[in-house]
């Protein structure tokens, strides 16, 4: 009887192909995770966040000038996708147009940016894709951008939210 097992080359067995594999696969799934990683894009962070951060200073006059005017906000929908909005201001200023910025808290392909057109005396009104259930950020500002008004808003929406300026641009 002769014994083959002795006789067989090294590559004729299955343990160093086993132990070959196994950092082989190792490697495969890395470049596959970069080359994925790469592709994908997290729009939850900011490539500039000093200056993102900086920009806040710059942003605050328009929560003083909404201050200033007195504008206060409130915000309703109607079947999902109408926006109805009402502002009171003391010098009952009437703009033609608002621009609405509806910003999704963790989802960026979801937020909208659409044009309110004036409906009466304070009233406003603009159409809007379907707001999914959670948290949302909305502002609202002049075509101007001379103020603004922004405050968390949490779909669905039973009863109207009322938006103020901030409060530290009330203080100044």
């Amino acid at each position: 009887m002769k014994d083959d097992d002795t006789n067989r080359p090294w590559y004729r067995e299955p343990w160093p192909w086993v132990l070959i594999a196994i950092p082989g696969v190792t490697i495969l799934w890395s470049v596959f995770l970069i080359f994925f990683s790469m592709e994908q894009h997290v729009s939850m962070v900011e490539d500039d966040y000093y200056d993102e951060g900086m920009g806040i200073n710059r942003e605050l006059s328009r929560d003083i000038e909404a201050a200033n005017l007195n504008l206060t906000g409130e915000v309703s929908f109607t079947d999902g996708e109408r926006l109805n909005i009402v502002l009171e201001s003391p010098e009952r200023r009437n703009w033609e147009w608002l621009e609405v910025e509806l910003t999704h808290a963790t989802l960026g392909d979801r937020d909208q940016t659409t044009i309110a057109q004036r409906v009466g005396e304070g009233r406003y009104r603009a159409r809007v894709q379907p707001l999914s259930d959670g948290r949302w950020y909305i502002d609202i500002r002049n075509t101007g951008n001379d103020w603004r008004l922004r405050g968390p808003l949490v779909t669905p929406l039973e009863q109207p939210l009322t938006l103020k300026p901030i409060r530290e641009a009330r203080q100044q």
